[in-house]
């Protein structure tokens, strides 16, 4: 399944793409605040990067302006999300953790980091596609990220981060990098 699928994209991302870019993401970030002395649960982090967006085998991606168009639809795409989850990890021995666990992926301190990867995962694909690519026609993808990232700045769970200083500046990194590819 690709993502952006709205999109006509030079180099198609899979949804497993994406999520090995926000796995390897959150392991980086993971890894520098814990060489800060922050307290990370590696496995936990990783585990919520796994599974973040297990739903989207199914569903697919569905970019937010559509995902986020009314709160009617909001609630039907979760709850398309919730049985697609569902579907899916049911097959598993441990589906009670694995459902729990893609419930709470961008809750918490290391839900935290996973939401921060996936919006940094955003960033990067639309600076291979606009800047790398020169496709144009992706920008509409950007006219939001810049706020979203913003809006992580002041995520309750950011203050569960001693360290905020680290990602303080990857956000404004990561805005200041929207605006050259706008």
């Amino acid at each position: 399944m690709d993502r952006y699928s709205q999109t006509r994209l030079v180099n198609p991302e899979s949804v497993l793409e994406h999520t090995g870019w926000v796995c390897m993401c959150a392991f980086f970030i993971g890894m520098e605040l814990k060489e800060e002395g922050e307290e990370i649960d590696m496995g936990l982090l990783m585990s919520k990067a796994v599974i973040h967006d297990i739903e989207e085998v199914i569903v697919g991606d569905i970019s937010n302006p559509t995902k986020y168009y009314s709160h009617a639809l909001t609630d039907q795409i979760a709850e398309l999300s919730q049985k697609s989850a569902d579907k899916l990890l049911i097959e598993f021995d441990s589906y009670i953790d694995l459902m729990d666990i893609w419930i709470d992926a961008k809750i918490g301190k290391e839900g935290y980091i996973v939401a921060l990867s996936d919006k940094l995962a955003v960033v990067y694909k639309m600076q291979q596609e606009i800047l790398g690519f020169g496709n144009a026609s992706v920008r509409f993808n950007m006219e939001k990220l810049p706020e979203a990232l913003e809006q992580l700045k002041n995520d309750l769970a950011v203050s569960e981060i001693e360290n905020t200083l680290i990602i303080h500046h990857m956000i404004n990194e990561a805005i200041a990098l929207c605006n050259q590819i706008k």
